[in-house]
């Protein structure tokens, strides 16, 4: 009786075990089945292997349990429809939206995710955050969710100076050659122009006075920049870097072939000052904003700090090591319809500059503020 009573006790678990657990009406959740293993239900939504682990949080060894949730990508066909599914899911906080323009990754967000859940491409996403196809964000990055014209951040290795990707060249003899303004000051330590009370010797050290003089390098001959904008292109394209548009490339080049040379511009304390007090404002926060913690906008800090002058902005850039690389992708400016960038480094009224070298700001390394004023 207790042989029987045994076997009839196995016979039911193995029915239990073999029996359908009830699925779930939530997008983006699979309900463990009998016979389901990571594979399979990977195959089954078209996601990758990894995917599944890191958004459950899973081990390779780790054994799945009958009626255990997993969260998924579905793209089965919805229910009536021939077209696939696109949404994305929010279970557990997984893909949610954040307030403003910026995004802060969570861990196991994807760059096809934070696409989607904000409404654009994933092309498109990587574009206006300056994000190679190689990329893959990390927890604790901060990306812009929309593609309002705020800062440019580049997450590509490459060479820091594309001097030497030019024929025939060399980073000191083109760096001279192409300062053709005569009031281009080509020495690392250019005397300042006094523009208010508070200015006096500039305090900027000199990789900050590097960013300066590369600055004037581009608005000394803007039309002769062409060649380390075509080395930076030929590069990412060599080495599989950030997807450059050619379209965007040419519209830049139109533009410098037709500039003659723009003002040469003066280093200046109370700017410099302007641009440290944000950045040393912004470190606390992690956050690479234009918006000061006190509600100032560039234009407010440049005038506070220099009473003088009539107006000011600034760019911000981050990632790269590269001066070069730096001012090149501001000067691109890609994904940023209104070329914003591009249009402060370009503008003609400017008279005086300074640039700070943050450092690392959050998840941001080699943070700069550039600023500048007249």
């Amino acid at each position: 009786m207790k042989t029987i009573l045994t076997i009839a006790m196995i016979a039911c678990y193995a029915i239990q075990l073999q029996a359908q657990c009830p699925n779930t009406p939530r997008t983006g959740i699979h309900i463990i089945q009998y016979g389901d293993d990571l594979f399979k239900i990977a195959s089954l939504y078209n996601v990758e292997l990894q995917d599944i682990m890191r958004w459950n949080d899973l081990g390779y060894n780790q054994p799945l349990m009958l009626c255990q949730e997993l969260i998924v990508r579905n793209n089965a066909p919805s229910s009536g429809s021939n077209n696939q599914s696109t949404e994305i899911f929010t279970s557990r906080g997984l893909y949610t939206k954040q307030p403003g323009n910026k995004h802060r990754v969570t861990s196991g967000q994807t760059m096809a995710g934070l696409a989607e859940l904000y409404g654009y491409s994933e092309s498109r996403f990587r574009e206006f955050n300056a994000m190679s196809n190689n990329y893959q964000p990390q927890s604790g990055d901060i990306l812009l969710s929309s593609d309002c014209s705020c800062d440019r951040i580049s997450y590509t290795d490459g060479p820091t100076d594309y001097a030497g990707l030019i024929n025939n060249t060399n980073n000191k003899d083109s760096y001279t050659t192409l300062n053709t303004n005569s009031n281009t000051n080509t020495n690392p330590n250019p005397p300042t122009n006094n523009v208010s009370n508070n200015d006096g010797a500039t305090s900027m050290n000199s990789q900050e006075m590097e960013m300066v003089n590369e600055i004037n390098l581009l608005r000394g001959n803007p039309s002769g920049y062409i060649q380390y904008v075509d080395a930076y292109v030929n590069e990412q394209r060599r080495t599989g870097g950030f997807p450059v548009d050619q379209a965007v490339v040419n519209e830049l080049k139109s533009e410098l072939r037709q500039l003659g040379s723009l003002s040469i511009l003066s280093p200046s304390q109370c700017i410099y000052q302007a641009a440290k007090n944000h950045g040393i404002d912004q470190k606390p926060t992690g956050d690479v904003n234009h918006q000061g913690r006190d509600g100032s906008w560039p234009w407010d800090r440049v005038r506070k700090a220099c009473p003088n002058m009539q107006d000011g902005n600034e760019n911000l850039v981050a990632g790269t090591p590269s001066v070069r690389t730096a001012v090149i992708l501001l000067l691109i400016d890609e994904g940023i319809p209104s070329r914003g960038h591009r249009k402060t480094l370009l503008k003609p009224e400017w008279r005086y500059v300074g640039c700070y070298n943050v450092g690392t700001v959050g998840s941001f390394p080699h943070y700069w503020v550039q600023k500048f004023g007249h």
